[in-house]
């Protein structure tokens, strides 16, 4: 008798000796395959769904016509080394397009941690990734929030829309972000506006490196910056 192989898609061992079975079990994986196929149109489309209603209810806190695309969020997953050992926090994760990078990445859902302030946006983001811890909250309050994991953060992934947010709000975040991160930290933040800062980390942590992804409608600017151990330093008015 034959060694069995299995379906891909559904881990069913096929029995190369038996033609019916081998039919049978083809049927199986293929349906097993539409399935999953269907599974994912079905989130992308609630994806855009919950973003359009949150879009309508607040215009200003979204921040962005349309979700990040897959080449925003894999720009800014690929800033992160997905060996670490460090929680990597998420800010403003919205529909989930840099949380599923993320995992993408390789980062571990343990590893991972998403602050969501608008309430149906944080039950989205759960019923997505039930393996993800998902906190709903807000970004000023990150202290208050991770508790005793705010000393394991190793590096921060934001989506925050800073450029519509008010002057003591973006302080404030930054600071919290500051505060956070240990030396050699990693914050990488997203802006539309590609002829100014992305409005949170220039003075309070250096940036390394920057780099815009065309691809994305419409382009941005992915900042990464790293955490140097200076003190902070208030962001000045623009």
């Amino acid at each position: 008798m034959q060694a069995a192989n299995v379906c891909p898609a559904i881990e069913i061992p096929v029995k190369l000796d038996d033609p019916v079975a081998r039919i049978s079990t083809y049927l199986r994986c293929k349906l097993g395959l539409l399935r999953k196929r269907a599974d994912r149109r079905h989130s992308g489309f609630a994806s855009y769904i919950a973003f359009f209603r949150e879009l309508l209810a607040g215009p200003r806190s979204v921040g962005a016509v349309c979700p990040s695309s897959s080449y925003l969020a894999q720009a800014m997953a690929a800033e992160l080394d997905n060996t670490d050992d460090g929680l990597v926090l998420e800010l403003g994760a919205g529909t989930g397009s840099i949380t599923s990078a993320l995992l993408q990445r390789g980062i571990a859902p343990e590893r991972l941690v998403v602050v969501e302030r608008s309430t149906a946006l944080a039950a989205h983001l759960r019923r997505r990734f039930p393996a993800v811890r998902v906190i709903e909250g807000d970004a000023r309050q990150l202290d208050e929030l991770l508790g005793s994991d705010r000393g394991r953060v190793g590096a921060v992934v934001s989506g925050l829309p800073l450029r519509s947010l008010s002057h003591a709000t973006v302080n404030e975040i930054a600071r919290q972000i500051h505060r956070l991160l240990p030396e050699g930290g990693v914050f990488v933040q997203f802006t539309y506006d590609l002829s100014k800062s992305s409005g949170c980390a220039d003075m309070a942590l250096n940036r390394a490196r920057t780099r815009v992804i065309w691809k994305n409608l419409p382009p941005a600017r992915v900042d990464t910056y790293i955490q140097a151990g200076g003190k902070f330093m208030p962001l000045p008015r623009n």
